[in-house]
């Protein structure tokens, strides 16, 4: 290693709290060098002594540099910036920040502190968010003062007050043409500008709102304040006028921003479970596909649920957290709702398929009808066996003796999940009533199979039994393992 690059020291777990380290970051002008002291802390004795930084990776290169402790430590050029922006001009700044805090060159440190960042946010004094430089483009200091005046005008409109303001034209015929004129306060005109939904549009699209990891920073904080060059904002001043803003027939998509903020308020989305929310927010994105995961668990980091417990390993890939996940989710009775999370996200085709069948791949995008991962479903007598096999108490009801493709059907899009010749329909035990789903033998190997299909009524609704041409076998009960 290079002497001049700055060399982390570990952390200890032995104390009465965990260790983090918390960054010092010294005053300086804007085209300083970035100084930083790194500093071991005890976690439990640095409540309400810092500010947790929540920003975008961006482009992942190392680009800059931070000098700690007089030392060369590369950081993004995203974060580079706002540490410029952040950093004060007399005295020193104490932050949480991810890619400095924790050794990202150390996977079990990873593991450790990961697990520690609910804990180590809403510890904070409150949340930064970092949303990126200013730009004409994409104004953070134009659209928080369209955000902070909006609001008034937005109630008017859903009150029909709005008619009764001297600048309002009847020939106006969407509220942000009304926005445009900008008129009706002096202190909302801004030279040369436009209030419009391209701002709005432009603006909600910073990769900010977009990212998985936020969504718990957010969630964990005691305080949120957005910054956006030199530009900032209250979490409540940007949720009123989002909350505002959904109840008019609005042109800009603010479901992404509005869904990720709603996460503070009381957060009723956990009612559905860790599947159903892992399936609410899969369109919010991550550099490693293992943080699909990890970056949600931490909404029950204050509860006690199976999954409290469990933790991503950085130290293995990514296909055996997802097993090792979904072996969690099945010893503790949700087998039904994973074997429904694996439907949903099969590929069009099998062969790259590198979990085991039961086994959902959270980085497929999900299918429409998901319904069995949110809802309530009956459990199932299952256990894993070598941790692998998935086994089921389950009886023999139907053994397909050709494919269905090959008989007339009104809607085959999908062939890959089709039940072909020599498929068999098996019904588990559940709950006093029956699932059934339809298996596919494993060539060479007896009594396995892989997971094909869920055997719902809409299918005997499409291809009635005669049309099928299927046998029908004796209700055998037995054990089956799905590979």
């Amino acid at each position: 290693m290079d002497a001049d690059h700055y060399k982390y020291l570990p952390l200890s777990y032995l104390g009465r709290s965990p260790e983090i380290r918390i960054v010092d970051l010294e005053p300086g002008l804007e085209h300083d060098t970035i100084n930083i002291q790194l500093r071991h802390c005890q976690l439990d004795d640095s409540l309400g002594s810092y500010e947790a930084l929540s920003y975008t990776w961006g482009n992942t290169a190392k680009s800059h540099s931070a000098r700690v402790s007089g030392k060369a430590l590369g950081i993004t050029q995203n974060l580079h910036s706002a540490l410029v922006r952040l950093r004060l001009a007399d005295n020193p700044r104490r932050l949480w920040i991810d890619a400095i805090c924790i050794n990202q060159g150390d996977d079990a440190e990873k593991s450790q502190q990961i697990r520690l960042m609910p804990r180590i946010y809403s510890a904070s004094s409150s949340t930064i968010a970092w949303l990126g430089e200013d730009s004409e483009d994409l104004g953070g200091e134009l659209s928080f003062e369209f955000f902070r005046w909006a609001p008034y005008l937005l109630h008017c409109w859903l009150t029909d007050e709005i008619y009764k303001l001297e600048t309002y034209d009847d020939d106006d015929e969407t509220l942000v043409r009304f926005f445009n004129r900008g008129d009706w306060r002096k202190k909302a005109q801004h030279p040369g500008s436009q209030y419009s939904n391209n701002m709005l549009q432009r603006f909600f699209r910073r990769p900010w709102f977009t990212r998985r990891w936020v969504i718990q920073e957010v969630y964990a904080a005691p305080k949120v304040e957005f910054v956006c060059g030199s530009a900032v904002i209250s979490y409540e001043e940007l949720m009123d006028f989002l909350w505002k803003y959904a109840q008019i027939g609005r042109r800009v998509d603010i479901a992404l921003p509005l869904a990720l903020l709603c996460c503070r308020m009381d957060f009723a989305a956990k009612g559905k479970g860790l599947l159903g929310v892992l399936d609410l927010y899969h369109n919010f994105q991550c550099g490693d596909d293992r943080d699909r995961i990890a970056a949600i668990l931490g909404l029950w980091a204050k509860d006690q649920t199976p999954w409290s417990s469990f933790s991503i390993n950085y130290e293995i890939s990514t296909e055996a957290n997802y097993l090792a996940f979904a072996i969690m989710m099945v010893s503790n009775g949700h087998c039904v709702a994973i074997l429904s999370a694996a439907l949903d996200r099969r590929k069009e085709t099998e062969e790259d398929w590198s979990l085991p069948s039961w086994v959902p791949d959270w980085r497929q995008d999900p299918r429409v009808g998901s319904n069995g991962i949110i809802g309530e479903r009956p459990s199932v007598l299952v256990e894993v066996i070598e941790d692998k096999y998935l086994q089921l108490d389950a009886y023999r009801e139907y053994w397909f003796k050709e494919s269905l493709a090959e008989c007339e059907m009104r809607n085959d899009d999908d062939p890959a999940r089709t039940p072909q010749a020599g498929d068999v329909a098996y019904a588990f035990i559940a709950g006093g009533g029956k699932l059934s789903y339809v298996l596919r033998p494993v060539p060479d190997q007896t009594s396995l199979y892989t997971l094909v299909c869920e055997l719902t009524e809409h299918i005997w609704e499409r291809w009635t039994p005669h049309r099928l041409r299927l046998l029908k076998s004796r209700n055998t009960r037995t054990k089956i393992r799905i590979v």
